[in-house]
């Protein structure tokens, strides 16, 4: 049975037990109904979002050079997303930081 269909029936049964009640006058006793509905329901599609967090990580000796390594790292990544079907406008950036290593001596 559809979901559509399980909808429809549920909403007659409403329907039925109102009118069921309303036609009972005040001295009357009703007698006792029920409806019982049983249903299940199955969808199935591909997905259309999905979200991850990746993050690239370089050390090098100047900024410049770690800044041109993680470039060719994202780079990749990048075209490795491209040819799963993922277009560039769905890709973001959400975080960039530099910062100088420091050693304690």
């Amino acid at each position: 049975m559809s979901m559509k269909t399980l909808g429809q029936a549920a909403l007659l049964a409403m329907i039925a037990i109102g009118l069921s009640g309303a036609a009972c006058s005040q001295g009357e006793t009703a007698a006792v109904r029920s409806i019982s509905v049983t249903g299940q329901g199955e969808a199935s599609g591909p997905p259309d979002r999905a979200q991850i967090s990746a993050g690239v990580q370089t050390i090098a000796t100047t900024v410049a050079q770690a800044s041109q390594e993680n470039q060719a790292t994202v780079e990749a990544i990048m075209r490795a997303l491209g040819q799963q079907g993922i277009d560039k406008k769905d890709i973001q950036t959400s975080n960039y930081s530099i910062w100088p290593e420091q050693q304690q001596d």
